[in-house]
């Protein structure tokens, strides 16, 4: 069980001055993108496979202890479902 990270109640210009937050950002890469643009790049990667970027990414995402996290390219299908479950897990 995580404990959820704590934001100022009343945002970031309320921060002591000289704290200092962490952010990341990442673009997933939407499958629609992939399908359409890279699949002729190493056909057998397994970086095709979606699950299998998102467990890297998340893995990523756990090691860099963000205070904050952008994701870009986001499907509701596959990765918004994933993502949504995962990150609050892990107190975001």
């Amino acid at each position: 069980h995580r404990v959820m990270r704590k934001v100022h109640p009343q945002g970031f210009e309320n921060f002591e001055k000289g704290s200092t937050f962490k952010i990341m950002s990442y673009n997933l890469l939407a499958e629609e993108n992939l399908k359409k643009n890279a699949t002729h790049l190493l056909p057998n990667d397994p970086c095709h496979e979606s699950m299998y970027r998102y467990n890297r990414i998340l893995a990523e995402i756990e090691q860099s202890n963000s205070d904050l996290i952008c994701l870009q390219e986001v499907s509701l299908k596959i990765a918004y479902p994933f993502f949504a479950k995962e990150l609050t897990q892990m107190g975001y």
